[in-house]
């Protein structure tokens, strides 16, 4: 319940008249706008605990990964691509079993796999939320469709549950996409048939490494869930000439408001260069019309 509506529930319960004027009808109002600044604040302290947690998750899977020993390729914190600078891959794993790429999960929530779908279950028992996580299953079905797309070769996308209450999670399949514990990697990738030989693991290896190159780091740039971004150099081919604008936005893509104030000006410059050239049309011809009058009255008092 909002401040102003527990004043109001309170004054309505104790018989007391809520004030509608002056200074102290603004004072709801007034106290209300004070109350802002602490409810950002609160949401900023709750984005930056997420991404603590978040990136402390993923600093465990690197780890884990790293030690696989040097057959398992693990590439961390790379870009998909440049272009898309806010879709980061958390882990690239290449083995003789094939392209895995990785998203890592903190999550603290209950966690149940109910008709094919994997589920979150928020709050206690008596007022629990559960949301299905589906948009998460997409997202790194996405990822790994892209990277199949650019290195030519089948991409198996991976969910890794990073927190330790979902260690005893079963390894499985929802979605298209292997949902597995950090605890358990080592054994699932183990369990994953040979596919390639050694010389296409290390083919695969300095693909994904030039493919997908690391997240760019740098002060000021903040990307997706609070990670440090920066502007992305533009490539030799990428070069925009002198003078000309990057990906210029076409009108019909512009907001409905820019393209009438657009409109607005333009139609209005018309209607003032219309005005401006009647005037000298219209002047010229007077100017001609005289001309002609002098002509003709010289040409007949001649003869």
């Amino acid at each position: 319940m909002s401040t102003a509506s527990y004043g109001r529930d309170a004054a309505a319960s104790s018989g007391a008249t809520a004030p509608t004027s002056g200074v102290a009808g603004r004072v709801p109002e007034l106290g209300a706008g004070v109350e802002r600044p602490h409810q950002r604040a609160a949401q900023q302290d709750l984005l930056a605990a997420r991404w603590s947690r978040g990136s402390g998750g993923e600093r465990h899977v690197a780890a884990v990964l790293d030690g696989l020993g040097p057959q398992v390729h693990a590439l961390h914190q790379r870009l998909l691509t440049p272009a898309r600078p806010l879709a980061d891959l958390d882990h690239v794993v290449v083995t003789d079993s094939g392209v895995f790429v990785l998203e890592t999960k903190n999550w603290m929530a209950d966690l149940t796999v109910h008709h094919g779908m994997l589920w979150r279950h928020v709050g206690p028992a008596h007022s629990r939320h559960h949301t299905p996580q589906d948009h998460t299953l997409s997202v790194v079905a996405d990822h790994a469709e892209t990277m199949a797309g650019a290195l030519r070769v089948p991409v198996h996308p991976v969910l890794v549950l990073a927190n330790d209450v979902h260690q005893g999670f079963e390894p499985q399949e929802v979605a298209g996409v292997h949902v597995v514990p950090s605890g358990r990697l080592r054994e699932w990738f183990l369990r994953r048939p040979v596919v390639v030989d050694d010389a296409t693991v290390q083919a695969l290896a300095r693909a994904c490494a030039t493919r997908f190159p690391p997240v760019p780091t740098g002060p000021g740039a903040v990307g997706r869930a609070g990670r440090p971004f920066v502007s992305v150099p533009v490539g030799p081919l990428d070069r925009v000439p002198a003078g000309a604008r990057r990906n210029p936005v076409p009108p019909s893509a512009r907001p409905r408001a820019m393209r009438r104030r657009a409109t607005g000006a333009r139609g209005w410059g018309r209607l003032l260069g219309g005005v401006v050239l009647a005037a000298a049309v219209t002047t010229h011809a007077q100017a001609i019309g005289t001309w002609m009058g002098s002509g003709l009255a010289e040409l007949v008092a001649s003869r």
